[in-house]
């Protein structure tokens, strides 16, 4: 998210996953057709957390991780989001997957939406 090498790699792989959907997929139609996405550092950006805690040069501290969880404020990742945007208008279902814990679910779901992301199924 904060260099070049960072971006060209992102459009690399969202177009792999383009090309995966568009040319090698088939999907039944069936309504249990699903798509899965993690939340933290796939659709949401943790980097300016860690940006300010010199990039790993401290001690992760969860306590403040989760502080600035609860503030909402995780930009979106804008390649993932094209890719979640174009998997949602296919029909697919989208499932959500996150490690934070159920305390965080109301702040993450808010951050979610402020930043873009809207009509998943469900968020684990």
């Amino acid at each position: 998210m904060t260099s070049t090498q960072y971006k060209v790699d992102s459009e690399r792989a969202l177009e792999e996953c383009t090309l995966y959907l568009s040319s090698c997929c088939t999907f039944k139609g069936d309504g249990k057709d699903a798509w899965i996405f993690d939340v933290d550092d796939t659709l949401l950006s943790l980097v300016p957390y860690y940006k300010k805690h010199h990039f790993g040069g401290e001690k992760l501290n969860m306590t403040s991780l989760e502080a600035w969880m609860r503030e909402s404020k995780a930009p979106a990742l804008q390649h993932t989001m094209k890719l979640f945007h174009e998997i949602k208008s296919s029909g697919l279902k989208i499932f959500l997957i996150s490690s934070r814990r159920e305390c965080l679910r109301t702040h993450t779901v808010d951050n979610l939406i402020k930043v873009g992301y809207h009509g998943w199924t469900n968020l684990i």
